[in-house]
């Protein structure tokens, strides 16, 4: 896990209520892959889906690149099934 320091990237003002789709504390699977689990928070998402594409034609099969969104509260029932 990649934690940013200070701005990052797509700032969301979480009192607009035109983002339905931003729960709080929920994380987003942006690509499934199998056995390495790329999880970012901020900016270095991004960079981890560039570094999966490179592992993926490195290794031969998919890598898995979760935006965790949020540290605190930590989204920990997708990271753990992510993990198992």
């Amino acid at each position: 896990v990649r934690y940013p320091r200070g701005n990052c990237s797509g700032k969301i003002d979480i009192s607009n209520t035109d983002y339905p789709s931003l729960e709080i504390g929920k994380g987003e699977l942006l690509r499934q892959g199998r056995r390495i689990a790329l999880l970012g928070i901020g900016l270095m998402t991004n960079h981890f889906l560039e570094a999966a594409d490179l592992l993926e034609k490195e290794l031969g099969h998919p890598v898995t690149v979760f935006d965790a969104r949020f540290v605190k509260p930590l989204d920990a029932e997708a990271i753990l099934g992510l993990a198992r």
